[in-house]
């Protein structure tokens, strides 16, 4: 019985043996199948790879490419844009030139034009032209007597401040000759139906000049009728709406309106005056 159990340890031992050694060879046949497997595949990834850090390369130059295409097209219409700046910079120097070059020979034609208007009307006249200046200067303030000027046809052109000086001075110097008010000039003018006095009521882009005084839409007038002894009645004081070259249009203070024809003013029938 001893023999029976000593063969019987042997078999067992033989036959673990024997099944390691199948294991063992089986370990191997499934590690040569998957590295059978792997070789074409891990060929395949490193073509891919390649393929992919080659198109990542094209991709980074086209993209420095564009980069350096936009940066070449901004330099370009950046000098454009100065160089058409530099050109309209040019053609307004040149137009304001031209400009002013225009207006001192305005300025030169009114100067001639008021010597010659001078000459024709005597010492006398360029005294009733400064008090009428003056006049407005005294009823509106100095920013009227600057309108005034204006109107007149003094300041039509940019004058230098020693110019202004030189014309100021003139202007009063001739006023100190009529040395005359306001209110008298207009009480004295009201009966003159000469036409002189015509002549200087008339209409024009919208203003009117009444015997030397303009008037514009805004302006705090009276309307009144004048009778042979100068005395004055019926006045409307009102706001001056509108100037045409037939008639002005007046709303009185109560809220009425009143159209008077510049037909009425040059004959007598009406006169205005600025509101005191």
């Amino acid at each position: 019985m001893h023999n029976d159990s000593n063969g019987g340890s042997n078999n067992a031992r033989e036959r673990e043996q024997q099944l390691d050694a199948d294991l063992e060879l089986l370990r191997r046949e499934r590690n040569q199948i998957i590295a059978a497997a792997d070789a074409p595949r891990s060929s395949l990834l490193r073509g891919l790879h390649a393929v992919m850090k080659k198109r990542l390369q094209l991709a980074a130059d086209h993209r420095d490419l564009q980069l350096a295409n936009l940066h070449a097209a901004f330099v370009l219409e950046l000098q454009q844009a100065t160089n058409e700046l530099q050109r309209d910079k040019r053609a307004l120097r040149a137009r304001m030139l031209a400009h002013a070059t225009e207006r001192r020979r305005r300025l030169y034609r009114i100067r001639g034009a008021n010597a010659a208007r001078r000459r024709r009307r005597g010492r006398g006249a360029p005294a009733e032209r400064g008090a009428a200046l003056l006049c407005a200067a005294r009823m509106g303030g100095l920013g009227s007597f600057a309108g005034a000027l204006e109107r007149q046809g003094v300041l039509r052109v940019a004058l230098t401040p020693d110019e202004v000086s030189a014309d100021l001075g003139v202007l009063l110097d001739s006023v100190d000759v009529a040395n005359r008010g306001c209110a008298g000039r207009e009480t004295d003018a009201l009966g003159d139906g000469s036409g002189a006095a015509s002549d200087r009521i008339h209409s024009s882009k919208g203003t009117l000049h009444y015997r030397d005084v303009s008037f514009e839409k805004g302006d705090q007038v009276t309307v009144f009728t004048a009778a042979a002894d100068g005395k004055r009645s019926s006045s409307v004081l009102g706001v001056l709406m509108s100037v045409n070259a037939r008639e002005i249009h007046v709303r009185a203070q109560d809220g009425t309106h009143h159209r008077v024809a510049v037909a009425q003013l040059r004959t007598g029938k009406l006169a205005l005056k600025r509101a005191q």
